[in-house]
């Protein structure tokens, strides 16, 4: 196949996904563990 058929076949998985599933909570979030660990950098330095 072509690679924009690819991209585009990905993108419409990826919103049926998000969709259906939806997203994760925030306790589970990989950027929500990011978020929290500079937030706690940032107050001690």
């Amino acid at each position: 196949m072509d690679l924009w058929f690819d991209g585009a076949l990905m993108a419409v998985g990826a919103m049926l996904i998000d969709r259906y599933v939806g997203d994760v909570s925030n306790r589970y979030h990989p950027l929500r563990w990011m978020g929290n660990i500079l937030d706690a950098l940032d107050r001690r330095v």
